[in-house]
């Protein structure tokens, strides 16, 4: 008797849990896996998702929602009454104005589907958006969602790899908490399945991009730009995020990017150079965010502003299924803002940093001959193995050609006439210019260089400015002789009297 007692006593307790459990998740909470990334990076696939029921989601929420049969999830961005629109731009705007979404990371492109914009809502509708924009199954793919499609509002995240963690999305259900603790078994028997979900492919590196811009008549610089980074400091909410310090050694401590010009073809405005950065999730003891600092190096190449600001780097630590660590997820900021992992120096684009000159050559006198042709040596004195752009033309109307010289190597030789020019580009202020016209002073023509007199026709000089000009003048003239007709000039005299009066006379005689 006692024994039937003991289980009809053991199957009314069970019953009651029973009931409580159904009551619980049936009515009021919800249990959910994520299957896919389409709220990444908050949530990813694998997540144990926890929901509420009885209540009536608003913008911004991240609701469950079953529509055709599937559960999908997503954040809620517009409701009954507003008018939705993704602009060709990527945006999203809500009644007309763009809405500014501190924690999404990507843009917003349109779908092909069924879905027109603008769209406006009905009473008792949702526009619901995945946080990762780029693939996600969300109302750009299905359409508005009607109130009686959302299951709930998810209310907290299990994640995957912190098993000892519970991340509130919201402080103010903390209070449901511990109403789930009470179904703690049943969630221990969940994660066995969500132990099983598929694992995100560990990253390994991190992608780094050099960027030089200049005005495009500049080569790019013969320099290397290096880069160090920092343990970044520990954060309590990041993002609904609690972020830890940088653990030593999960991104390699140093990386180098060098440039080196080659050649007429490669002049452009923008140069850019790729590399990694190594993570090595071994490092780190347990799972979970963690803060890093990538800062270039200042330099003191001449004519580059280095960008030296701090690059935020955010590694999102995982528990693989075979209990080993991995970096499932990276995210880089551009001093606090979203943005890829770049660091662009100005090499002249923007400040005043590269120069040119030119040099133009005149002839004049009365004996000047236009065409004939001058011989210009020029050589460059500034960065070891630099190149710049030279532009030639051997007159005003003849085509221009372009060709380049490099730094410290020995002078170049140009042929130009009347009208001719030789521009040099890219030279930073300390760069020296030599130029040499080796026909100076010959055949009879003078030569002046900046309207003073030259002996060796040379010119050297540095330039802090655009448009800088150096004149050679080569001058011919012929004097008048007029020496000769002033010696012979009574005589000329005579002979013209002479021949007069012989005409008269002769005249005289025949009549």
């Amino acid at each position: 008797m006692k024994l039937k007692g003991e289980i009809h006593l053991f199957l009314i307790r069970l019953a009651f849990l029973l009931v409580f459990l159904w009551v619980l998740f049936g009515l009021l909470f919800g249990i959910t896996t994520m299957k896919n990334n389409d709220m990444s990076p908050r949530i990813s696939a694998g997540d144990l998702l926890f929901y509420y029921r009885l209540e009536k989601p608003k913008s911004g929420d991240v609701v469950v929602i079953q529509k055709a049969g599937e559960k999908y999830v997503g954040r809620v961005i517009a409701t009954g009454d507003d008018t939705v629109e993704i602009t060709e731009d990527e945006e999203v705007k809500i009644n007309g104005s763009k809405i500014v979404e501190n924690d999404i990371f990507y843009d917003t492109p349109q779908y092909e589907s069924d879905t027109v914009y603008p769209l406006t809502l009905k009473g008792g509708e949702y526009f619901i958006l995945g946080d990762q924009r780029e693939n996600a199954k969300d109302s750009r793919y299905f359409g508005a969602v009607k109130g009686k499609e959302i299951k709930g509002r998810v209310i907290t995240v299990l994640r995957r790899s912190v098993k000892s963690e519970v991340e509130i999305m919201n402080k103010k259900t903390a209070g449901r908490i511990s109403a789930m603790a009470m179904a703690s078994m049943m969630m221990m028997s969940v994660c066995v399945v969500n132990a099983a979900a598929e694992e995100n492919e560990p990253i390994t590196q991190l992608n780094l991009k050099k960027t030089v811009t200049t005005d495009g008549n500049t080569y790019q610089p013969n320099t290397s730009f290096s880069f160090h980074v920092e343990n970044g400091e520990a954060a309590e909410n990041w993002r609904d995020n609690v972020v830890y310090a940088g653990v030593t050694g999960g991104i390699k401590a140093t990386q180098t990017i060098g440039f080196q010009p080659s050649g007429e073809d490669t002049l452009a405005a923008v140069y850019s150079k790729n590399a990694t950065l190594e993570i090595n999730a071994e490092v780190f003891e347990h799972a979970g965010v963690y803060h890093y600092v990538v800062t270039e190096d200042a330099g003191s190449y001449e004519g580059i502003d280095y960008d030296t600001a701090g690059r935020d780097v955010y590694l999102f630590v995982y528990n693989g299924a075979d209990g080993a660590l991995y970096v499932g997820n990276v995210i880089t900021e551009n001093n606090g803002e979203k943005g890829d992992l770049e660091f662009i120096n100005d090499y002249g684009a923007e400040n005043d940093t590269t120069h040119d000159v030119t040099i133009k050559k005149t002839i004049t006198g009365n004996q000047g001959v236009k065409n004939k042709s001058f011989e210009f040596k020029v050589a460059v004195n500034g960065g070891q193995g630099e190149l710049y752009k030279v532009v030639v033309k051997k007159n005003a109307n003849a085509q221009a050609l372009t060709e380049y010289i490099t730094s410290n190597e020995a002078e170049t030789s140009y042929q130009i006439s009347d009208t001719g020019s030789i521009t040099i580009y890219g030279l930073t202020e300390s760069d020296k210019y030599t130029v040499t016209e080796t026909d100076a002073n010959k055949d009879g023509y003078t030569t002046t260089i900046d309207g003073e007199t030259t002996a060796t026709g040379t010119k050297t000089g540095t330039t802090k400015e655009d448009g800088t000009v150096v004149q050679y003048v080569n001058e011919k003239d012929a004097a008048v002789v007029t020496g000769v007709a002033k010696k012979y000039t009574p005589y000329v005299l005579l002979v013209g009297a002479a021949g007069a009066l012989g005409s008269v006379f002769f005249r005289r005689k025949r009549a």
